[in-house]
């Protein structure tokens, strides 16, 4: 049964969670788009210094989420979250600091961005499971997404605008700024205190597991989810590479936040479970159809098309990812006592599938260079699409319906 037109609106600790949603996404497009940007325009060797970005950047996701299990279950949530701000300060403004040396610190900037968005996910994770209930999960990520990405419309033009003519650091200041803000709108947020008596048991629960269908699914979709995590890198090479500037890289990809906002929201308006399937299929081969263009002639209009039909498809394939996994852990599977758990555990398996392909990545920029980056890239969304099919098969263990 559909829900009725009154239940297709956010009440307001959903808004807040949105509001969040909308200063994390644009923190992520200038710690990850525009620094990634930064990187290649100052490094001796782009991709080598953007991979070991990267490659820290996933360590410390993997080892902040293990270390965080037990605070999760016995902790407050809001206080997690309100730490991802304060470190987020911090990282951008160390890079306001460096400026043009930026580049020589990737080590220590992959690390600090890593544990900023481990505490984010795994706080953000949390407030959702428990604040959003089941049969909602659709309406609200298709609006979350879509408000996420009408905000992003201007964003990345100013950004570009800002790193191209050498404001880099005055740009960082601004999103400073926007931290505190954001510590101003966490004390609106509804307490959420969790009480397990049990400490964390994240090999236990793994064990445990393995043995249930849909959970071997999950891991084997989070591994190649993340074997194919480079592909927006690859897309920022890419255009980089072409168009030269960062003012290009942000206009193209206001563009295509326009086109992700309205087609994400329709999906969360007016799609079910049964729907995630063929929706997959066709971004599939939109994106297949891209890579083979680009395969021919890497020119303007088919790193666009790559580019494009990659920022639809990879949103709307994580609309789907984020629906059925967090819906997930509201069944019998997983339980309230192994939340903590199971968001761990999901990161530890896409770290492995992360590093691989960084370790790809990284055998490309020392010994193949954009000559055989487009090989790459095929393997990847190979990956990508895998991941998001059986994705949508976790749904048949989720009532939501």
């Amino acid at each position: 049964m559909r829900e009725d037109k009154i239940q297709h609106r956010l009440n307001r600790t959903e808004r807040i969670l949105v509001y969040f949603s909308v200063f994390h996404g644009i923190a992520q497009l200038f710690l990850g788009t525009f620094v990634v940007s930064f990187l290649i325009r100052n490094s001796i060797n782009e991709i080598v210094s953007v991979s070991l970005y990267d490659l820290f950047f996933y360590l410390a996701i993997m080892l902040s989420f293990i270390l965080m299990i037990n605070r999760c279950k016995h902790g407050n949530i809001k206080v997690i979250f309100g730490s991802h701000i304060i470190v987020q300060m911090a990282l951008i403004t160390l890079i306001a600091l460096l400026g043009t040396h930026a580049a020589n610190w990737v080590m220590i900037l992959g690390i600090l961005h890593g544990v900023q968005h481990a505490l984010y996910s795994m706080a953000q994770q949390q407030m959702i499971i428990d604040k959003v209930p089941a049969k909602r999960m659709m309406f609200f990520y298709g609006t979350d997404t879509a408000v996420t990405n009408i905000v992003k419309i201007l964003i990345p033009i100013t950004l570009g605008a800002l790193i191209t003519i050498g404001s880099l650091q005055n740009m960082a200041w601004v999103l400073v700024i926007m931290g505190a803000i954001e510590l101003g709108l966490l004390y609106m947020m509804p307490p959420i205190q969790n009480h397990d008596a049990n400490h964390a048991n994240l090999s236990g629960f793994v064990k445990k597991s393995l043995k249930l269908p849909c959970i071997r699914k999950l891991f084997q979709a989070e591994f190649l989810r993340g074997l194919a995590y480079e592909l927006e890198t690859v897309g920022i090479l890419y255009i980089v590479y072409v168009f030269h500037t960062d003012m290009n890289l942000g206009a193209w990809t206001t563009v295509f936040a326009l086109v992700t906002a309205g087609a994400t929201w329709a999906f969360g308006r007016f799609c079910s479970k049964r729907d995630f399937t063929w929706v997959i299929g066709v971004c599939s081969a939109l994106l297949t159809g891209a890579i083979i263009c680009l395969m021919f002639d890497v020119n303007r209009f088919t790193t666009l098309a790559y580019s494009g039909t990659l920022t639809l498809g990879i949103a709307m394939m994580d609309q789907v990812l984020s629906v059925n996994v967090l819906n997930l852990a509201k069944t019998k599977f997983v339980t309230q006592t192994y939340r903590a758990e199971y968001l761990a555990a999901r990161q530890v398996i896409s770290f492995v599938g992360r590093w691989g392909g960084i370790i790809a990545l990284l055998y490309v920029g020392v010994f193949g260079g954009y000559d055989i980056l487009p090989y790459l890239i095929i393997l990847l969304v190979a990956a990508r699409v895998s991941a998001a099919f059986i994705y949508a098969q976790i749904g048949n263990y989720t009532n939501t319906d």
